[in-house]
């Protein structure tokens, strides 16, 4: 159990380092997981139509901060010790998640332009799937590379964030884009997985196959970044899988949240 324990804490502890704080709030990376939660939960729950939802809600994230006290209390080391102003802000930081999942939905409902609710499901959903892989990728990757090789490096680079997001919003864009010219999303997945094996390739293997140049490390040693992590077998054939992940993560999450402004509509026009 203990082998367990710290070998969760030494993964999650670069959420910990501080991105802001007053004499109120305490914000941290552990703050943009608490947001995530709370948006996920009440999708969810609108998902399987649950009634009192924010009082589930309400619920799961107060005991969530009972459940943090009570490991300290035991000594199991699986958080670090908090302060009642963390907490706090993890409560409310939940809500915020809610409250802007309520938001989006809503917004989808009375959305009547057709065109311009389609492009917005498409650019928000691309853009909270992306940001929700690299997010967590950069986080245990990243961190754990940067432990050995660039222990000053910081704990999570934005810059190496927003470049990996925006590379996957383009391989998601792409493949909607192929799905409205062949009707076949099937086809698209495979095409839009191609094109990006083949840049992968011609950007990064055939430089160093031909003329033993890496023209990424290079730019990664000029930004002082790491565009690409460990090359062990794990990252590589997770990059050769990456286009998946993003598509099927971006078609899933489209079809939750779709189903939620269904039932939202639904539970609306039940009680007119």
């Amino acid at each position: 159990m203990k082998c367990f324990t710290d070998w969760l804490f030494n993964h999650t502890g670069w959420l910990y380092k501080s991105i802001l704080q007053n004499s109120i709030f305490y914000l941290d990376y552990w703050s943009i997981v608490h947001f995530s939660s709370g948006a996920f939960l009440l999708l969810l729950f609108l998902v399987i139509r649950l009634k009192y939802s924010w009082l589930y809600l309400s619920l799961i994230l107060f005991t969530y901060e009972i459940i943090e006290v009570l490991f300290k209390y035991y000594n199991l080391h699986i958080f670090a010790p908090e302060t009642f102003k963390d907490q706090f802000t993890d409560i409310i930081v939940g809500y915020l998640g809610a409250l802007f999942l309520m938001f989006v939905v809503r917004n989808g409902i009375l959305n009547k332009n057709r065109t311009r609710k389609l492009h917005e499901d498409h650019i928000l959903t691309s853009l909270v799937s992306s940001g929700t892989i690299v997010f967590i990728w950069i986080g245990f990757f990243n961190t754990q590379y940067n432990k050995f090789y660039a222990p000053d490096a910081e704990a999570f680079n934005w810059l190496v964030f927003i470049i990996w997001v925006i590379v996957l919003i383009i391989i998601v864009q792409l493949f909607v884009s192929l799905t409205k010219i062949l009707k076949n999303k099937f086809h698209s997945f495979l095409l839009t997985w191609c094109l990006y094996l083949l840049i992968f390739l011609f950007i990064f293997e055939l430089p160093i196959l031909f003329f033993n140049y890496n023209p990424v490390n290079v730019i990664s040693q000029k930004l002082g970044i790491f565009l690409f992590f460990n090359p062990s077998t794990v990252n590589n054939i997770f990059y050769l899988i990456l286009p998946a992940v993003a598509i099927v993560t971006y078609e899933l999450l489209l079809k939750i949240r779709n189903t939620a402004i269904k039932n939202e509509i639904e539970k609306r026009n039940i009680y007119q």
